[in-house]
């Protein structure tokens, strides 16, 4: 190999081993990036200087700020309070929908990196459509494009143009003013926002969250049943009762008198009256059916809305490949003992 062919050559094969990490997701995307710029410096194809450039660039220190700005607007209540106008009502159609959130959004991506914006916008469009039973692809990735659209009317709406900027300045152009690019940009998000609304959201999939399937679906996992008077191990803790390592159930949450116990320590007394959440296998409940005192609910009340409140989450979380979870069954793992969560359902 040439000496003048090295740096081209020895830059493909970084890139090609950094994809392949990536793609592979076996550590983490920052250590992965870093690593790789650190061979490149390491292989002199840029200098030190160079490879931390970008931290002090102007447009990538206005797109740190204006993070500042969308995190203060997210913790602020703002967003959550624009959610009613932003989707209107609940029947009308997606094309709808999305005719109200896009041009706002677009609108809003023009003086507001699109970045940020986004990263602002997510929680409150996945809340909304976990409360309201919308799959969230139908809208996620619309909205993402709204926020490049707009962000392409001004010099401050895209990451890309602030660099560009950046870099136009650095060779001693003059630069671009704020709404040089307006004239080509507005027309163009023009065209493609009325495509979205029109035709692209029909060629996205209606992929729900799981969390939003599984509340759709409870009584495929979560089994209630009500302790009557005649139950021999009232008065006694869960551990006492047996309850705690049932083959195939397990007892998350009891409720008394309209308070919710969750999750359900193995030390909580059962008392009469008490309604008791098990998820787990329901072939298994015919067992713990004949148990004396113990009364199946057909119609349970359990909902995984409840569980949005001060007191309560729910959550859903990847098991990342590096998790000690991996391997283990659920009693195994101690999940509520080390997090002070339970685990309902597995998706």
């Amino acid at each position: 190999m040439q000496a003048a062919n090295f740096p081209f050559f020895y830059t493909l094969a970084v890139l090609g081993f950094m994809s392949i990490l990536l793609i592979k997701e076996w550590f983490e995307t920052e250590l992965v990036i870093f690593s790789a710029l650190i061979l490149l410096i390491l292989g002199k194809v840029v200098s030190v200087k160079q490879a931390f450039a970008g931290f002090s660039n102007e447009g990538m220190l206005t797109i740190a700020l204006l993070f500042i700005v969308a995190g203060s607007l997210h913790h602020s209540g703002i967003i959550a309070q624009v959610n009613p106008w932003l989707f209107g009502r609940n029947h009308d159609g997606i094309a709808k929908k999305l005719l109200r959130i896009l041009f706002p959004i677009s609108a809003i991506s023009a003086f507001m990196n699109n970045t940020p914006l986004v990263a602002m916008l997510i929680p409150a469009v996945r809340t909304w459509c976990e409360k309201n039973r919308y799959a969230p692809s139908k809208f996620l990735i619309p909205i993402s494009y709204a926020a490049i659209l707009g962000g392409m009317c001004t010099l401050i709406g895209t990451s890309t143009n602030l660099i560009v900027h950046g870099l136009m300045l650095d060779h001693g152009m003059k630069g671009m003013s704020l709404f040089e690019i307006s004239a080509v940009g507005i027309p163009g998000a023009l065209a493609g926002l009325l495509f979205i609304i029109a035709f692209g959201h029909r060629l996205l999939p209606e992929r729900k969250e799981p969390i939003i399937e599984l509340g759709e679906n409870t009584r495929e996992y979560v089994i209630e049943l009500k302790v009557t008077p005649a139950y021999q191990n009232a008065n006694k803790t869960i551990e006492q009762a047996g309850l705690r390592h049932l083959q195939g159930l397990f007892l998350f949450q009891i409720e008394r008198n309209g308070r919710v116990i969750a999750p359900a320590g193995p030390n909580e007394k059962i008392l009469a009256g008490d309604r008791l959440f098990f998820t787990g296998l329901p072939k298994t409940i015919l067992e713990l059916q004949k148990t004396p005192g113990l009364q199946l609910i057909k119609d349970s009340t359990f909902d995984l809305k409840q569980y949005n409140s001060a007191e309560i989450r729910t959550y859903e979380a990847v098991v990342s490949p590096s998790s000690p979870l991996i391997g283990k069954n659920v009693r195994d793992s101690n999940f509520r003992q080390r997090y002070g969560a339970v685990i309902i359902a597995i998706h």
